[in-house]
């Protein structure tokens, strides 16, 4: 029995062995990766309308929404209306330019970098009234960048 017991403990060290270098040799999480980059969220554009503009009516005055994105010189995005979009892959160690386009004419560029921001999560929103575009962190503005 003394003897059976030692190998019931041999083969438990065993398995150990083999789960500890499962586990170094994996790769990391897809959670890991996604957090070595940082995300911007472009909030809704809403639905314009032929209505008069106003503060209670900001969509108004029958102007244009078809906004597009591009972020450095990756890919410009068609923003669709009334619906977040996510733009994630964004390297958060150096500055960026953000580029808007209404009907491919670029109506607003800037600058940003995430350590100005002290973090990793941007909120990019669009104000209908004023047809302008401001960017603030994701945890301040969840109201406005709705980005799962």
């Amino acid at each position: 029995m003394k003897h059976h017991v030692s190998e019931i403990v041999d083969m438990l060290h065993l398995v150990m062995r083999c789960i500890v270098l499962a586990v170094l040799l994996s790769p990391p999480a897809q959670a890991t990766e996604d957090l070595a980059d940082g995300r911007l969220c472009v909030g809704p554009v809403p639905e314009p309308n032929d209505g008069r503009l106003s503060l209670g009516n900001p969509s108004g005055g029958a102007r244009s929404f078809a906004y597009s994105v591009q972020v450095d010189d990756g890919r410009i995005i068609e923003l669709p209306l009334n619906q977040s979009v996510r733009y994630a892959g964004i390297s958060r160690g150096k500055r960026h330019v953000i580029k808007i386009r209404n009907r491919d004419q670029v109506v607003e560029s800037f600058q940003f970098s995430f350590e100005e921001y002290e973090t990793d999560h941007l909120c990019l929103w669009f104000k209908a009234l004023y047809q302008s575009w401001s960017l603030w962190r994701q945890r301040e503005s969840g109201h406005l960048c709705q980005c799962n």
